[in-house]
């Protein structure tokens, strides 16, 4: 009956009769039907605010302990695969019995409403990493590939990828894969490799064509760019309100922990640039530009923020992840000298510049865009004067 009323949306008489409930386990000492009312409860109070919220996490670090220790991993009366899914899901992101929600998640094959792609301890049946390498992890464990017969396949599905895997038409793929062929041939190459896929992938139900359009689905399969753009979206909404340092109102230390945190997550994921070793194939160059685009973006609002806000130690070291990551972002090179300067650390700026110039050359053949040389010898002609003033 509480359950009743809570999707009912009265959630007043849901709490009475929950309370009913709890008061009957108590006399009865039943352990699985403490079980059933700490789930109830961390669902209705999950979605509260302050101490509500709180007290739901309690019901759920109760409930998930108690699972584990009596191994209740089978359906219990009034089951609701969403509800579970989503306290599985909160679980995970709460470090709350990590193995025991990752096994009732794989032993029904829960899955929230929104495929939870920022949820990386998630136990999803296949992985797909492109960011800085490419691999496919089935159950945890890489997929092997073997000859020449496993390539388009595989190009298949970075091609899915790129396109974001949501109802690509046969003729887009074919087109990209197979422009030299002509109709009957290029169906025949499609079919033949979205068969082949599937095999390599084991998961069939991963791979869904309706009406000759292909869906990589989100709820089977996790793809590390499409997460990592997810969190990027995440951490730029965290930002966004947080303000500007030195505006009017002052800034929560909770709102910048939480942006600091998801800029932290979104930067750990970016591992390198989207599937580096098929630079060769054209349409990999757009989604790789504009995954690099929201990383470099990523990387300066946080930088920027620390510049102004201080510790100036904080910006420099995400401008120097940021260069690790990318060694030719010209912009992070002239923050990264800037934020030096300022520092009183010279030398150092000096050495940004100089390692600019240097991967510039060796990458590009080219020298540092005007923009960066007029900043050089603008921060180095202040030592100059700064070292006369002293004299």
């Amino acid at each position: 009956m509480g359950q009743v009323f809570y999707e009912e949306g009265d959630h007043q008489k849901a709490r009475t009769y929950l309370m009913e409930a709890e008061n009957l386990v108590q006399r009865s000492g039943s352990v699985s039907l403490e079980y059933m009312c700490l789930i109830r409860e961390a669902q209705f109070c999950l979605d509260g605010e302050g101490e509500v919220k709180r007290q739901g996490l309690e019901a759920l670090r109760k409930a998930m302990e108690l699972g584990k220790k009596h191994r209740y991993t089978d359906l219990f009366p009034w089951w609701q695969p969403s509800v579970m899914a989503h306290l599985c899901a909160r679980a995970l992101v709460e470090g709350i019995t990590v193995d025991y929600a990752q096994s009732l998640i794989r032993k029904h094959h829960l899955i929230p409403d929104e495929p939870p792609l920022d949820i990386e301890n998630w136990p999803w049946p296949l992985r797909v990493h492109t960011l800085g390498k490419f691999e496919i992890l089935r159950n945890e464990r890489p997929i092997q590939s073997h000859g020449k017969v496993q390539k388009k396949p595989l190009l298949l599905l970075k091609a899915l990828i790129a396109l974001g895997g949501e109802e690509i038409t046969e003729e887009q793929l074919s087109d990209m894969l197979w422009p030299d062929a002509d109709g009957d041939q290029a169906h025949s190459a499609f079919t033949t490799n979205l068969s082949r896929l599937r095999q390599l992938m084991g998961l069939e139900k991963a791979l869904r064509l309706q009406e000759r359009k292909t869906t990589l689905d989100h709820r089977y399969c996790w793809v590390d760019a499409w997460a990592f753009e997810r969190i990027v979206g995440q951490a730029a909404a965290a930002w966004n309100e947080c303000g500007q340092p030195g505006e009017s109102d002052p800034l929560s230390k909770k709102d910048i922990a939480k942006a600091v945190r998801l800029t932290e997550k979104a930067l750990g994921m970016y591992k390198g640039h989207f599937l580096p070793a098929d630079e060769a194939h054209f349409w990999t160059t757009s989604y790789r530009d504009r995954l690099k685009n929201k990383f470099h973006r990523l990387v300066m609002r946080a930088g920027d923020y620390f510049e102004e806000a201080g510790p100036l130690e904080k910006a420099v070291e995400y401008y120097e992840r940021g260069i690790e990551v990318d060694n030719l972002a010209e912009e992070l090179y002239q923050h990264l000298m800037t934020s030096y300067f300022k520092l009183g650390q010279w030398m150092e700026g000096i050495r940004a510049y100089n390692r600019c110039k240097k991967m510039l050359s060796a990458s590009m053949g080219i020298e540092p865009s005007p923009k960066t040389q007029a900043l050089y010898r603008s921060l180095t002609g202040n030592i100059r004067i700064q070292k006369k003033d002293k004299a």
